[in-house]
């Protein structure tokens, strides 16, 4: 069971919203793009296409996380439960059972968009 509830991550993303790093990272958007993260409740979280290329991911995976964080990628997604997409491959990532929600997320990237488990 993940340490951090999704509230508690939006929570810390609302107070880090003002930092650098986490310019251009917020939550909430209707359709996935090409990368982000699909917390537990389904909700969507992005910084758009330069995300990953441009961003300090595990920088903003230690703010979002906060008292969780670490400095290992992989723990900290596996820790809040969250599902990857991964940027211009057409795949996601998954390191646990995703809940019933992230599942029609899921499910969406692939009849839509063509994703597929990476």
């Amino acid at each position: 069971m993940p340490e951090i509830s999704d509230q508690e991550i939006k929570d810390n993303m609302d107070k880090a919203a003002s930092l650098p790093v986490m310019a251009g990272v917020h939550y909430g958007i209707e359709r996935p793009d090409e990368a982000c993260f699909i917390l537990r409740d389904g909700t969507l979280v992005t910084g758009g296409a330069a995300f990953w290329y441009q961003k300090n991911t595990v920088g903003v995976l230690q703010l979002m996380l906060g008292q969780y964080a670490s400095d290992d990628w992989q723990s900290m997604v596996r820790s809040a439960g969250l599902v990857v997409i991964v940027p211009g491959e057409g795949k996601y990532l998954v390191y646990d059972d995703p809940t019933e929600r992230q599942e029609r997320v899921l499910m969406e990237l692939q009849e839509f968009f063509g994703f597929d488990l990476g």
